[in-house]
């Protein structure tokens, strides 16, 4: 926060952004956005924190309206823009990927999100369980990885700086990323602590060098109206994968 109110730019260097109307707020699509991640989201953490099973009416039921509202979120997404004749600012809005860098992007993050989400959570939990270490311990060996972000964070906005080289820092991101997952398969025991907290430096870095390109990418590509829009992509896409992780801890 701090280093937000110091580096905000004045009120004449910011740029002039046009203010929408509530007319073009999209109503339906929120409806269907939040309905259709609440009735997918909610059978998995339930079957995974109840008696209930995989074939009952409470698991199945929801599954199925929600993946349907999904597909009716997606046709929304090409009808109302022809009902408002275009002045309609989609919650999801589907057309977007039809930019190849966007597409490129938002599949990059998804891909990389997982397994560094997956490795926030059970990092920790495998340094208490293999290497008997406590939960504040377990948690400050973490530090490694989130220090390379933050650093492949940086160094992405440096090196494209003068000239754009965010593809290519994508690209490093991703095999980094890919290189640390894989290395992190070799650790076995507890033997193995130095080399885990090593490999998952390569992790760390490659999806702060990846996410930050992703980021600068989408500002370029995608435009202004649609900046909210993708803040709730990512939060529907991170909850699904928050959920995914408490059932595999229920399970």
């Amino acid at each position: 926060m701090l280093i937000f109110f110091l580096s905000w730019p004045k009120q004449e260097h910011l740029p002039s952004t046009p203010q929408n109307s509530w007319k073009q707020f999209d109503i339906v699509g929120s409806i269907l956005i939040i309905s259709a991640a609440v009735l997918v989201i909610f059978p998995f953490q339930n079957v995974g924190e109840s008696s209930s099973s995989w074939n009952s009416a409470v698991f199945i039921a929801p599954l199925v309206v929600g993946i349907l509202l999904w597909f009716a979120l997606a046709g929304w997404s090409y009808v109302g823009p022809r009902i408002y004749k275009n002045g309609l600012a989609l919650v999801f809005p589907v057309p977007l990927f039809r930019n190849r860098q966007y597409a490129v992007a938002a599949l990059s993050t998804l891909f990389l999100g997982y397994p560094y989400f997956v490795l926030t959570y059970a990092f920790p939990l495998r340094a208490q369980v293999v290497d008997e270490r406590s939960s504040l311990i377990a948690g400050i060996m973490l530090l490694p990885m989130l220090v390379a972000s933050a650093i492949g964070s940086i160094l992405s906005g440096v090196v494209s700086k003068t000239k754009s080289y965010l593809f290519e820092s994508m690209l490093v991101g991703a095999a980094m990323m890919t290189l640390g997952a894989g290395l992190l398969t070799t650790v076995r025991d507890a033997g193995d602590e130095a080399k885990a907290l090593g490999f998952i430096v390569f992790a760390g870095f490659g999806f702060g060098l990846n996410v930050a390109s992703c980021t600068i990418m989408t500002t370029l590509e995608v435009p202004i109206v649609d900046y909210g829009t993708l803040l709730c992509i990512d939060f529907v896409i991170s909850v699904k994968l928050t959920s995914k992780q408490r059932l595999r801890r229920a399970s």
